[in-house]
């Protein structure tokens, strides 16, 4: 990024003229705070006016930011623009999601019943065990969603 030579600075300011940062220019309200990672140093720049829009009554509210050193952490913000706590997010572990759809893992476990029922009837021993064993599956699914 440009930035003045700082002899030009000197020059400006003993005429009166005094250059304002971005930051200024947006009325920002500034906070500084120690990565909690590797402790360097970082200037935080809010909104007053949005963080007073997005956090209602006398809460605080869980703000990403990433930093310059690279990490990423949760700020914890209340309305004052006051920095309340910091978390670090881990960035090294890949996890995947999936909606669950209870209604369709119950509709699962009644075909699975339905295909043990039979299977007893045929007397299939083997297949009857492996189908028992899905459904145990499912259904620990199951009461560890509810």
């Amino acid at each position: 990024m440009y930035q003045i030579d700082d002899e030009i600075k000197e020059i400006m300011e003993s005429h009166g003229i005094r250059l304002k940062s971005r930051l200024d220019a947006l009325q920002l309200k500034t906070v500084v705070i120690d990565c909690p990672t590797c402790h360097a140093k970082t200037r935080l720049a809010f909104d007053p006016v949005q963080v007073a829009s997005k956090i209602s009554g006398k809460g605080i509210s869980n703000v990403i930011v990433s930093l310059p050193c690279k990490h990423v952490i949760v700020a914890h913000v209340d309305k004052e623009v006051k920095i309340r706590g910091l978390l670090e997010i881990e960035q090294g572990i890949n996890v995947s999601s999936e909606p669950l759809d209870v209604r369709l893992l119950r509709e699962q476990v009644h075909a699975l019943e339905n295909l043990h029922a039979q299977l007893v009837k045929e007397g299939t021993t083997d297949m009857q065990f492996k189908v028992f064993g899905e459904l145990a599956r499912i259904r620990k699914v199951i009461n560890g969603i509810e």
